[in-house]
């Protein structure tokens, strides 16, 4: 018997699955990843938020600094999403300076859309020359990580 699965019903029993951790049995999979994808495009940046937050939780007291970008990296766009551009900016550039650090060029550029986002997204209360100067900074950064991978290096 074929069940149909509606976009609503299958948020809601994706959420739940986040919900009660049960994608955390499948730590080598990519399943968690295109389940966050899913609800953040699916506007359930809670439930996104929060499962990025228990790989997050995981990696950061084991010293895993790719699976803490990766998690950090999620929630900063699930946070772009929300809103809340401080704390995706905080995540966004935790995840950017670690891949800047350990990663090859197009894991850095791949990394640096949550961050470039959070940094240009209009904010009326926030207009500091700081912060458009850390954009350029990290803008420089990321076209000069191009040319490297485009040249081979």
């Amino acid at each position: 018997m074929i069940h149909r699965i509606t976009r609503v019903s299958g948020v809601r029993l994706l959420a739940a699955a986040v919900e009660a951790r049960a994608l955390e049995q499948e730590p080598d999979s990519l399943l968690g990843t295109l389940a966050t994808f899913v609800l953040i495009a699916c506007e359930e940046l809670d439930a996104a938020s929060e499962h990025s937050g228990a790989i997050i939780d995981v990696a950061r007291p084991r010293g895993w600094l790719i699976a803490l970008a990766h998690g950090s990296f999620l929630r900063a766009i699930a946070l772009v999403r929300a809103g809340r551009m401080r704390e995706a900016e905080a995540d966004a550039r935790l995840a950017f300076d670690i891949k800047l650090a350990n990663s090859p060029p197009p894991a850095v550029i791949w990394s640096l859309f949550p961050l470039v986002d959070a940094l240009t997204v209009p904010r009326p209360l926030i207009k500091s020359p700081d912060q458009l100067a850390s954009a350029r900074r990290i803008a420089g950064i990321a076209i000069s990580s191009l040319a490297v991978a485009r040249s081979g290096g």
